[in-house]
């Protein structure tokens, strides 16, 4: 009796009341469920977008690499071309569909610096790349900056000077193989080009610096004896095959050699190894034969001039017998070479900087010292003295020698001297290593990539 009283059937209002909210639930389940399925396609669409994209950054890195093979191949015979491969599909991919384009836009056969365009393309399924980007295509594009350095065997003839600056010692008068710079002169190396520095004697520098390149696998600083850096930091590595003394000198790469002393405070470094190192091959010292027909070729000239060149304007083959000072007042176009072939030294003021010009200038001592100031060239330079070269002032080029020594404050712009000649690109003939006579014969070109940039996407010229 009690049960039943307790049992009661829900009103209509009760009964509405669950209505409404069942619908209600259900409403916010649709919700709930659309929002999810939305954000599910749009993230897949995300993921989709960020896959074409990084196929793309794929793609223009392997159109980079392709290009920098091909360049590689290429022999002195027919110079260094801007030609630039025809892009393709990426072997072996998987969707999405990836290829590239390459372009070398504004360089030339006598230039040792190139510029490579690689973009890259990516889209959904497809076997072979469209003739056009169609709109929907993800792209990325990569610049890259680099320089062609000769490549050949040391025994078949050598390949020129690779380094910014080689102090080779002999057996001949101020033939240490060293490079110093004292305090009141120092020494700073910035490499657009060459990115080593090579001594067969002892290095030396104070209060200067070598922004080379970090990304070196060879040692951008080496000396087969003790190098000691004061207050002078390296960007790049240093190896040495006696003692590495750093005085207030940070090394951003690494430091290998048998004894190294980071100095108090101790000086950083990126990492460093003591024990036996492993040094670049030693050069020997150049072998020079002159000849006449050769250097003539070289610079164009119709006939050597055999003046000291005291004033005036420096232009084609001087070959004299005897020391020279000269203070010329400008270098004409071209390549400009000022031999002393004999017995004698080579003192040369270059004019002052009136921006990067079109001349090669080579200075080459055979059995003396050579001493150049400059303001700031107008001309590459590649100096070469048997003896003591002394330099000072701001340089663009490559020094060798029997010894490397600053005068006063110099700022070297490090960058390969070389010229075209019939549209091959050539070096300074009659220096070989270590054979005298046929000159430098390169085999081909190794690329050295400055920097790289990733840009926007279908870029057409450098970011």
């Amino acid at each position: 009796m009690l049960m039943n009283r307790l049992r009661r059937t829900p009103t209509a209002d009760e009964q509405g009341i669950a209505l409404i909210s069942s619908v209600l639930i259900m409403m916010v389940c649709t919700v709930v469920v659309t929002a999810s399925l939305a954000l599910a396609v749009h993230s897949n669409t995300q993921s989709a977008d960020q896959r074409n994209l990084t196929a793309a950054l794929h793609a223009a890195d392997y159109g980079l690499q392709e290009e920098l093979a091909s360049l590689a191949g290429q022999p002195t015979s027919t110079g260094a071309t801007c030609t630039a491969i025809t892009g393709g599909i990426l072997p072996g991919t998987s969707l999405p569909t990836q290829w590239f384009s390459v372009t070398m836009p504004a360089c030339s056969a006598g230039s040792a610096n190139r510029t490579i365009i690689a973009t890259g393309y990516a889209i959904g399924a497809g076997a072979n790349p469209p003739a056009n980007p169609p709109t929907t295509a993800a792209v990325r594009t990569v610049v890259a900056h680099i320089t062609l350095q000769p490549a050949g065997a040391v025994s078949n003839g050598g390949y020129g000077f690779p380094d910014a600056i080689t102090a080779l010692k002999g057996s001949g008068a101020n033939q240490s193989g060293n490079i110093t710079a004292a305090g009141a002169s120092p020494l700073t190396v910035t490499a657009d080009g060459p990115e080593s520095i090579r001594a067969d004697g002892a290095v030396t520098l104070t209060n200067g610096s070598l922004p080379l390149s970090s990304g070196q696998t060879a040692a951008s600083l080496s000396a087969w004896d003790d190098v000691t850096l004061t207050n002078n930091p390296v960007t790049g590595n240093v190896v040495s095959g006696d003692t590495v003394s750093l005085n207030s000198s940070n090394v951003s790469g690494y430091v290998d050699a048998p004894t190294i002393h980071l100095g108090s405070p101790p000086s950083t470094v990126g990492s460093s190894r003591v024990g036996t190192v492993q040094l670049p091959t030693q050069p020997p010292v150049p072998t020079f034969t002159y000849s006449t027909s050769d250097w003539l070729a070289f610079t164009g000239a119709g006939a050597a001039t055999t003046t000291c060149p005291s004033a005036g304007t420096l232009t084609g083959l001087y070959v004299l017998t005897s020391s020279c000072t000269a203070t010329p007042a400008a270098i004409g176009t071209g390549a400009v070479a000022i031999i002393v072939n004999a017995a004698g030294n080579l003192t040369l003021t270059l004019p002052s900087y009136t921006g990067p010009g079109p001349s090669q200038l080579y200075l080459i001592v055979t059995n003396g010292n050579l001493t150049l100031t400059d303001a700031g060239a107008s001309a590459q330079v590649f100096a070469y003295g048997s003896g003591t070269v002394s330099v000072s002032g701001t340089i663009v080029g490559q020094l060798a020698g029997g010894n490397i020594a600053t005068l006063a404050a110099t700022n070297l712009i490090a960058q390969t001297v070389s010229t075209t000649v019939s549209n091959v690109v050539t070096y300074p003939p009659d220096f070989s290593f270590p054979a005298a006579g046929s000159g430098p014969s390169p085999t081909g070109f190794v690329p050295l990539v400055n920097d790289e940039y990733l840009c926007s996407a279908g870029a057409t010229t450098p970011c």
